[in-house]
């Protein structure tokens, strides 16, 4: 027959103190041992058990799609750094001026469409993403089924990690299109410039990134993320 009692005293049972504490008390006999050690163990609150999840989602797509994925990393800074590079040939040196007092309204109105045309490029970059997105969300549609973590959590960690992945192409870009371009403000200082054109292709390229994103999470297919995506795209650059 079946004692609770009993039970609850044989070695490595659990005797649950409060909601947040239990005792283990645990007999080992590795290399013939017999002593037996009893020990607290705090476990996890609802907001600790969400951070240890949402971490942990961190780390492992961290690892799966950037530094074990490093040619697709590699393929996209290049991506970045080229499309940069020949915006900088297109429009060489628009944004020089002999003047200290600012630019002229001719040569702003110059400078905002190469920043518009530079803007568009990192918008539509993130459709490159598309394979990758679907390649996880296999792993993405079992966890989740089994209840390892909301969807919601990977959504943040994925956001997360292509804004730090962002930020480092916006930085490729800027320095390469600045100086090509001269997009240089002779009336604010070149830090300021630097940081606010930065700013700038981070935004743009976060959106286009979170709208692929969002399309590839919840339609079934590539092709109809993509018509999706470039339907949206393409109403957004016409407005």
């Amino acid at each position: 027959n079946f004692n609770k009692d009993d039970d609850k005293n044989r070695p490595g049972s659990l005797e649950t103190s409060d909601a947040n504490t239990c005792e283990i008390d645990v007999e080992s006999n590795r290399y013939g041992s017999s002593d037996r050690v009893g020990q607290r163990v705090d476990l996890p609150t609802s907001a600790g058990h969400t951070f240890f999840k949402l971490s942990t989602l961190f780390r492992r797509n961290l690892l799966n799609q950037y530094v074990r994925n490093i040619t697709n990393v590699v393929a996209r800074l290049l991506s970045y750094g080229g499309l940069a590079a020949i915006i900088g040939m297109v429009f060489w040196r628009v944004g020089a001026t002999d003047s200290n007092a600012g630019l002229t309204f001719q040569e702003a109105d110059i400078l905002l469409r190469a920043n518009l045309f530079l803007m568009n490029v990192s918008y539509l970059l993130p459709f490159s993403t598309i394979p990758v997105f679907y390649a996880d969300k296999r792993f993405l549609a079992a966890e989740s089924a089994l209840g390892l973590y909301p969807i919601w959590m990977y959504g943040i960690s994925q956001v997360v990690l292509e804004f730090i992945f962002l930020i480092l192409t916006a930085i490729v870009e800027a320095a390469i299109v600045i100086p090509m371009c001269a997009l240089i403000n002779p009336v604010i200082s070149g830090s300021i410039n630097f940081l606010t054109i930065t700013s700038i292709l981070i935004m743009s390229g976060l959106v286009g990134s979170t709208t692929i994103f969002c399309c590839s999470i919840w339609l079934p297919t590539q092709d109809l993320a993509f018509l999706v995506g470039s339907t949206i795209v393409t109403i957004s650059l016409s407005l």
